[in-house]
């Protein structure tokens, strides 16, 4: 399974160079940007093609990273989803994220699951990862219950930009 992912609802591609007007909106969604101690928010048009140009070269060159998370049906832009390295705890381990963001308007739809699904696929079989991570602030229990959903368990709790999260993990199958 290579880039683009695709699940029967949705696309998950590299980036291009008209995707920084379609993420501006979508990165002032409130519920967006929700559920992680990063806010994603941007001001400005410059800022969103910026920033879609940066993903883009960093996935260009690490086969990682964050990519849009696009409806089949229309072509837009609901969210975000990434593979990408990350240090944690006190020891600053190494371990690679699985994460998923939507606006509000997409929440309870199904959607992540399949995103993220579709991540474990491409982290395992394509990057040959031996375990994807999640990370989650304490104070969010639906996204416990969506990491456990997906076949995710919970490894420990710890401390991630100054803020108590709780880390689940998932090894390929």
């Amino acid at each position: 399974m290579s880039l683009p992912l695709q699940t029967s609802r949705l696309l998950i591609r590299e980036w291009n160079i008209l995707d920084g007007a379609k993420y501006l909106p979508l990165s002032q969604d409130d519920g967006f940007n929700s559920h992680s101690v990063i806010d994603y928010k941007l001001l400005s048009q410059d800022a969103a093609e910026q920033k879609v140009i940066e993903w883009a070269i960093v996935f260009g060159q690490t086969k990682m990273g964050v990519l849009p998370i696009v409806l089949k049906e229309n072509k837009e832009i609901i969210g975000i989803c990434a593979i990408r390295p990350i240090m944690l705890g006190a020891k600053k381990e190494l371990h690679f994220e699985v994460m998923c963001r939507l606006a509000q308007v997409h929440w309870g739809k199904g959607y992540a699951s399949e995103v993220i699904q579709s991540l474990f696929q491409y982290g395992f079989k394509d990057l040959g990862l031996q375990q994807l991570i999640g990370h989650i602030q304490t104070d969010r229990p639906p996204l416990r219950k969506l990491a456990e959903k997906v076949g995710m368990s919970f490894l420990k709790s710890s401390i991630y930009q100054k803020e108590p999260i709780e880390i689940y993990y998932v090894n390929p199958q």
